[in-house]
């Protein structure tokens, strides 16, 4: 849902310019798609379901952080000052879940990536330096996954090309295929310039 809204707000921003600026077209292209992956059946998944909640309970104040994008189950943050980030550091390392530490990852000076998502678990056990707490209070759900399935797959070697151009005539019939080889061309020929010699002849898209 997160990934999904932002995409949306991007997207009707990129529509609204276009609409308003004839001159341009708005080309979304994605490098790779995903195929079904072959896995355990999952029933349920420790998420972090009110962040907020989480942040304060693992010593940052509101307003010293930001969420950042990330693929649930995984979270991303960012810890503003660096009082703040040393006390949440510390506070994750003290961390477990079912006796395990929570594995995370500083990336940068205050930018934490924490891998929730922990699987079929019937009963949740969270301890903080040692001492019990419940999930609820640290903003955690063992949540049921409706499909059964995890949060990964295959990613295979086919995107998608998506043209919207309000000043382009009506198109009757696209193309189900076009090789990536195809865009650099076709992108140079749009601005009137010729393509090396080592591309294949440019084409109109779609």
């Amino acid at each position: 849902d997160f990934t999904m809204s932002k995409f949306d707000r991007f997207l009707d921003r990129l529509v609204h310019f276009v609409d308003r600026n004839r001159d341009y077209a708005l080309w979304i292209v994605t490098s790779m798609g995903q195929a079904a992956t072959t896995a355990e059946i999952i029933e349920c998944q420790l998420y972090v379901t009110d962040l907020p909640r989480f942040m304060a309970r693992m010593g940052v104040a509101e307003g010293a952080w930001e969420e950042r994008p990330a693929m649930a189950p995984k979270i991303s943050v960012f810890v503003r000052d660096r009082a703040s980030a040393d006390r949440f550091r510390e506070n994750l390392r003290n961390l477990e879940i079912q006796h395990t530490p929570l594995a995370f990852d500083e990336r940068e000076k205050g930018f934490f990536s924490l891998a929730f998502g922990q699987k079929n678990l019937s009963e949740v056990t969270v301890t903080l330096g040692g001492t019990p707490i419940p999930i609820e209070e640290l903003g955690l759900s063992n949540t049921r996954i409706e499909d059964l399935t995890g949060s990964n797959a295959y990613h295979i070697p086919a995107g998608s090309l998506l043209i919207y151009d309000p000043a382009a005539q009506k198109v009757d019939t696209t193309r189900t295929q076009i090789d990536t080889i195809e865009i650099a061309p076709a992108i140079l020929r749009n601005f009137a310039i010729t393509p090396p010699s080592y591309m294949r002849p440019a084409k109109a898209l779609p």
